[in-house]
């Protein structure tokens, strides 16, 4: 039950105003508390998250009323306070002001104006009481969304003792799920696909459409590709695919980077559209694969183009998402060269792509990601 507390050192002001509210309170089904000490007050509303609104008078021993509601809405910040007061003590009520008090009421209160601004705090509650249910369902469904979408991308990794993966994908904290996506298929015992993607924007939005990449890529292309196809081919399938499946949702930008990898062949050919480039680390180095496509989603006209590299035993390549790199001041991108510094450290120590993602947070601006990462890390 909602509550209102009153608060003054004179019991006969509590005894009359309680007498007067009580109409009110019955009629708004409101609990009216009282007590004649304002160091017992915040006691009380310490332990009773129920009470929304206090009244207290202004002068009392130990504690004055502008002192009760500043220490009051440290307590319970969303708490409302109405401040009761017969002198026209300027500076207490300015400070009282500063604190955020709701009404300021003179002795001898007048009913009708007492009472029309408990009927404002009401319905103040009432809407703050709203949107943080509201706010709640809107996470719960966002919590649900987002398990939902590890349950998709969350798949046992290939398993071969020429390559090795390694994955960390976070969605935004207080998100839940978004808009990275990935996805890492045996094709053969000597042959990976590795798709890297980011839908842009971020939530539910975001993460439904990671989802219709999941539904389409392996049941209408790679399943009946096993043999071999071009990671350009595969690009320009699924732009055309994109455009008919998102027709009616115009303005969502994805960008990929694809990779095959050839064991038999010792080599790699990988093709990009809008996304972050390859990196890999070979012989203390760190290497730049820059192959530039067209983002999906865009345009029917969109040039895919493949290049192939060599693979070397102790190649590390890596595949990232926009959200790792965008760290800089005000969250500007890094360069490459700043990229690939963080890169080789990470790549010295050998780390997995979880130790990896904490060396950009580290360098993060404020300490935090601004949007979805991904890092995947191939060792050959």
């Amino acid at each position: 039950m909602d509550k209102i507390l009153l608060v003054d050192d004179e019991p006969h002001i509590i005894k009359a105003l309680s007498r007067e509210l009580k109409n009110w309170s019955q009629t708004n089904q409101i609990e009216i508390l009282t007590c004649t000490s304002p160091t017992e007050a915040l006691e009380i509303i310490g332990r009773d998250m129920d009470i929304f609104l206090v009244i207290s008078d202004m002068m009392m021993p130990q504690i004055n009323g502008a002192q009760l509601s500043e220490k009051a809405k440290s307590i319970n910040p969303s708490i409302s306070i109405f401040i009761m007061t017969g002198y026209a003590q300027l500076e207490l009520v300015i400070n009282a002001i500063n604190t955020g008090i709701q009404a300021l009421i003179i002795k001898p209160w007048n009913l009708e104006y007492l009472i029309k601004n408990l009927d404002a705090a009401v319905e103040n509650h009432t809407i703050r009481v709203n949107e943080a249910l509201y706010k709640k369902r809107i996470e719960e469904e966002l919590k649900w969304g987002g398990e939902l979408q590890k349950q998709l991308l969350i798949r046992p990794l290939p398993e071969s003792e020429k390559i090795k993966f390694s994955v960390n994908y976070e969605p935004l904290p207080s998100l839940h799920c978004g808009g990275d996506y990935y996805d890492i298929i045996a094709l053969d015992d000597d042959k990976f696909f590795l798709l890297c993607a980011d839908v842009a924007g971020h939530g539910i939005k975001a993460a439904f459409i990671t989802t219709i990449l999941k539904s389409i890529i392996f049941s209408r292309y790679i399943s009946n590709r096993r043999s071999g196809f071009l990671p350009s081919d595969f690009l320009s399938w699924l732009n055309s695919a994109l455009l008919k499946e998102l027709v009616n949702c115009p303005g969502i930008i994805i960008t990929a980077s694809v990779a095959i990898f050839d064991l038999k062949k010792c080599e790699m050919t990988f093709s990009n559209g809008g996304h972050t480039p390859l990196f890999v680390f070979r012989e203390k180095k760190m290497h730049i694969l820059s192959s530039h496509g067209t983002a999906l989603n865009f345009t029917e006209i969109a040039e895919f183009k493949d290049q192939r590299i060599k693979l070397e035993k102790g190649d590390r390549i890596y595949s990232i998402t926009d959200g790792l790199i965008e760290i800089g001041d005000n969250y500007n991108p890094l360069e490459n060269d700043e990229i690939s510094g963080i890169l080789l450290k990470s790549s010295f120590e050998k780390e997995n792509s979880q130790a990896l993602c904490q060396r950009f947070r580290d360098k993060a601006f404020m300490g935090k990601f601004k949007d979805d990462i991904t890092a995947i890390i191939t060792e050959i």
